[in-house]
C-alpha cells in the first residue's frame, strides 16, 4: 500500500535541499511552498517553480514541514515557526547534530516531530542558478532518525525509504558522536587531501615540473584504494613509516618536505594519532609530536 502523498514546505534551503525537493516531487509528493528570510531567489531554486509559494504562512498549509538550516540556525528556525504551524502537522529538521529536544517550544501545537539527515556529502556542481542539487547523491544513503517511539518512528523510516535511503535509529543523546563522526571524515579528510595535494604541487613546481595538478593524478588511484580498504576492513593498516615505527623517517618527511607551518602542525598531530591506533603504539613518534618542531638542517622557514 503506497503511503499518501504530502503537500510540503519547505523552511531554508541549506545543503541537499533542492535535491531533497526534487526527490521528494518525483515520488509524488508536492513541494507547495519554500521559505527562506536569507535569500530572494526562491524561485529558481526549486522544482516547483513559480507554483510554490514563498511565504511563511503558506507553511501553515502543509502537512510536512522540512527545516533545512545549519545546525547553529536550528534554534532560531523553530522559534520563527511557531506561529505558523498546525496541530495536523508534521515538522522534520535535517541538522545532524541534534535530535527532537529543540522542538520542545511547539511540540505540544504538532502533531509529530522528527530529526531526519541524510549521510551523503553532496559532490555535484552547482547549476545554472547556482543551486547544488545533486538528487542522486540521495539514492542508497543511510539517514539518521530520532523520534519518538510508534507513529513518529515509523513515519520517520517510511518518509526515509520512500526516498530511497535506509533508517538508522539515533537515539537524542548520541545524535552529537554520530555529526561528529561525520564531519571527521567529510570535512577534515577534505582538509588532509588539499593539504597532501599542495605538498606535492608545490614540490613539483621547485623542481620545474611543468603540469598543474599533479598531486591529485598521483593521490586518487591510492587515497581512493585507502579509503575503501579502511572502510571495508578496520583492523587493516597502511604499512607507513608511523606503522613501522621509523620516526627518523617521519622526523625527515616533516623537517624537510613540509615547509608551510599550518600543514606542518596538522601533521605532526595526525602521526601522533596514526601512532596511538598502531597495534602496539610507538612512543617514540608520540614523543616527537609532542616535542619542538625541527631537527633536520636544510628545513626551508
Amino acid at each position: 500500500m503506497t503511503p499518501p502523498r504530502l503537500t510540503i514546505g519547505f523552511y531554508g534551503t541549506d545543503g541537499i535541499a533542492a535535491g531533497l525537493a526534487e526527490r521528494l516531487t518525483d515520488v509524488g509528493h508536492r513541494v507547495a511552498a519554500v521559505v527562506d528570510p536569507r535569500r530572494t531567489d526562491i524561485r529558481y531554486r526549486f522544482p516547483a517553480g513559480g507554483r510554490v509559494d514563498t511565504e511563511i504562512p503558506a507553511l501553515r498549509r502543509c502537512d510536512l514541514v522540512l527545516i533545512c538550516v545549519a545546525d547553529e540556525e536550528l534554534p532560531d528556525a523553530v522559534t520563527a515557526l511557531i506561529p505558523h504551524v498546525s496541530r495536523g502537522q508534521m515538522i522534520a529538521h535535517l541538522c545532524a547534530s541534534q535530535g527532537t529536544r529543540v522542538f520542545a517550544p511547539l511540540v505540544d501545537d504538532v502533531a509529530l516531530v522528527m530529526a531526519l539527515h541524510p549521510c551523503v556529502y553532496p559532490v555535484g556542481s552547482p547549476d545554472a542558478a547556482g543551486v547544488l542539487r545533486d538528487v542522486d547523491a540521495l539514492e542508497s544513503v543511510p539517514w539518521l532518525i530520532t523520534a519518538d517511539p510508534g507513529p513518529p518512528e515509523g513515519v520517520a523510516e517510511v518518509f526515509v525509504a520512500e526516498l530511497g535511503g535506509w533508517p538508522v535509529p539515533v537515539p537524542e543523546n548520541e545524535r552529537p558522536a554520530f555529526a561528529a563522526g561525520l564531519q571527521h571524515a567529510t570535512e577534515h579528510l577534505m582538509t588532509v587531501v588539499d593539504d597532501a595535494c599542495s605538498m606535492i604541487d608545490e614540490a613539483y613546481f621547485r623542481s620545474g615540473g611543468p603540469q598543474e595538478g599533479i598531486g591529485r593524478a598521483l593521490l586518487r588511484q591510492t587515497s581512493r584504494r585507502v579509503l575503501e580498504v579502511a572502510l571495508a576492513d578496520p583492523d587493516h593498516s597502511v604499512p607507513g613509516p608511523v606503522y613501522r615505527a621509523a620516526v627518523d623517517t617521519v622526523r625527515l618527511q616533516h623537517d624537510l618536505g613540509i615547509p608551510d607551518s599550518a600543514t606542518a602542525r596538522s601533521y605532526r598531530e595526525l602521526a601522533r594519532r596514526t601512532a596511538e591506533l598502531t597495534p602496539f603504539g610507538d612512543i617514540d613518534i608520540e614523543l616527537w609530536a609532542d616535542g619542538p618542531p625541527g631537527g633536520y638542517p636544510g628545513r626551508a622557514e
